[in-house]
């Protein structure tokens, strides 16, 4: 499998050998949609990296953190947007007052 055989629904990477057609694509998001829940019974640190994944490749993070020196701006952000994360990973909303 190469990096051309994933696509992405939803915010999640998922392995596949030809193109989806728009049902399968709408099934795959209400799938996501139900399992979020489930993201909630991950550990702490694997809700922060699910978030990261979102926004930065595993290669993205290691560039700038490479690059630190030479781009602080690029680093700050992509700083401060792993903070957001690990804050989101820590809040559960609260579902009951959904309801």
């Amino acid at each position: 499998m190469t990096v051309q055989d994933v696509v992405k629904v939803n915010g999640v990477f998922y392995p596949c050998d030809r193109d989806l057609t728009e049902e399968e694509i709408g099934a795959m998001e209400q799938a996501g949609q139900k399992s979020e829940e489930g993201f909630w019974h991950l550990p702490y640190g694997e809700r922060v990296s699910a978030l990261i994944r979102e926004k930065y490749s595993m290669d993205d993070e290691f560039a700038i953190q490479r690059q630190r020196a030479e781009k602080p701006e690029e680093f700050l952000a992509y700083f401060n947007f792993c903070e957001a994360c690990k804050t989101k990973a820590r809040e559960k909303p609260d579902t009951a007052s959904n309801a």
